[in-house]
């Protein structure tokens, strides 16, 4: 990978310090470090400085779910390990640092909720008291402390709030854990990112990045396209391949979204969500005008 992208090349006309600011908010600061032929440096200490502190909080967050894997797979066998931690046994396995990390997300079985929830209560975790909203009613959000290290798991008992089910194949991860098999992991990275945030994050954008340019060559693009359609996020998907495969280099089919030109370097970077860009393609990015006008509410309601 060298420094021709559009998005080096973005990044690179701010200042320095627009540009530590840039990373530091869109948490690719560690990456920076980690990986300079992808972003380009800028206060090598404070990078630096990131890069070990986001090494040593996922070293717990691995030693958490390994101290925890027996018990857990013997309330709930279908755990599934999703976004960060599972690219931790992936594209930043010999570099834990570079990826920002927030939380643990696990998929559960909705029935095995509050089994596990009792479980990891005895381990030291709460529940957090916050409200829940439309988009979050299918989550559990712990907190507490592991060896030192502040830690949040979250539990999901589906993958996104607009379907019930969400069919997906799966291979092994973290010893007693699963992941999902390289096509669906694929199209839940994308629908996080897209479907689900609004592509406002770098760190997400650079996760789908780095997973194609790993895995492009042997993934079934016809089984990625299905999976795309049946979970109800197939504009998500068109408009990300289409940002990946300009902003970032050929890795995907040549598909994109119906407004894809307003989807630049800048807005990729950016942080505002009151533009009316940004909700403009909130809406455009789902698949249905009804899901649109409701959760849009929803979302508007909380702000």
């Amino acid at each position: 990978m060298s420094h021709t992208t559009n998005l080096f090349r973005y990044l690179n006309t701010l200042s320095s310090e627009e540009l530590h600011k840039c990373l530091l908010h869109n948490g690719v600061l560690g990456l920076s470090y980690e990986r300079s032929d992808l972003l380009p440096s800028t206060h090598a200490k404070d990078a630096k400085t990131q890069y070990l502190k986001q090494w040593q909080q996922n070293q717990g967050y691995l030693k958490f779910l390994s101290a925890h894997a027996q018990q857990l797979a013997a309330i709930d066998e279908s755990i599934t390990i999703l976004k960060g931690c599972a690219l931790l046994s992936d594209i930043y396995v010999s570099s834990l640092g570079a990826r920002f990390m927030s939380d643990v997300d696990m998929l559960i079985d909705a029935t095995k909720r509050d089994a596990v929830v009792k479980y990891l209560e005895s381990a030291g975790l709460t529940s957090s008291r916050k409200q829940t909203w439309y988009g979050d009613a299918h989550k559990v959000e712990m907190h507490g402390v592991f060896e030192g290290i502040q830690l949040t798991v979250e539990l999901h008992t589906k993958l996104f709030y607009h379907q019930d089910n969400f069919e997906f194949e799966t291979v092994p991860c973290h010893q007693f854990y699963k992941k999902m098999a390289p096509e669906y992991q694929l199209v839940h990275l994308i629908s996080h990112f897209c479907f689900q945030h609004t592509m406002q994050k770098l760190y997400w954008f650079f996760d789908i990045a780095l997973f194609l340019e790993s895995h492009h060559k042997t993934l079934n693009w016809y089984l990625v396209n299905e999976i795309a359609r049946q979970w109800g996020v197939y504009n998500s998907y068109c408009y990300t391949l289409g940002a990946i495969n300009q902003h970032w280099k050929k890795l995907a089919p040549s598909i994109q979204g119906r407004f894809q030109h307003l989807i630049d370097e800048e807005f990729l970077a950016s942080d505002n969500q009151r533009t009316f860009k940004y909700l403009f393609l909130k809406l455009a990015f789902k698949d249905s005008v009804k899901l649109n006008f409701k959760y849009s509410l929803g979302w508007l309601g909380r702000r």
